[in-house]
């Protein structure tokens, strides 16, 4: 799959660049990077499911461990608050405000993939929100 994700990445990086030249090209260019951006992310979709019913076998060998939602969760926002998307701008846009209202609660399991359960959803509720406000409660 990751052989997949770098022609991917030229053909984005590449549409994206030819689109913004005013061509008769510029439409379906910027079509042919969008459509690359979708397959792109079908692709990180199904690496993630691989991953995670691959984590699930291997579960069973794995110990619990005590982890605190509120530390990994704010661990996650702080680190998304600074990414960028794919044309360098940041992913929360300034219309969007990122809440932190998290209480402490001690769960046991897989605080690694806890964290990116996390990551994964607020990437999303990030990148559809184009204004208002993304909590985690």
């Amino acid at each position: 799959m990751h052989e997949l994700r770098s022609p991917l990445h030229g053909i984005i990086g590449l549409a994206n660049t030819l689109s913004q030249d005013k061509s008769p090209m510029q439409k379906p260019l910027t079509m042919m990077g969008h459509s690359a951006e979708r397959v792109l992310d079908l692709i990180t979709n199904l690496m993630d499911y691989w991953n995670l019913a691959d984590d699930q076998v291997r579960t069973d060998s794995t110990k619990d461990e005590l982890a605190d939602l509120a530390v990994l969760a704010k661990e996650v926002m702080n680190r998304i608050e600074s990414m960028k998307d794919k044309r360098g701008k940041p992913l929360k846009k300034d219309k969007v405000e990122l809440k932190k209202d998290l209480q402490s609660v001690t769960i046991s399991g897989d605080s690694q993939g806890l964290q990116q359960l996390l990551h994964h959803l607020l990437i999303n509720a990030l990148k559809f929100t184009p204004e208002g406000e993304v909590s985690m409660t």
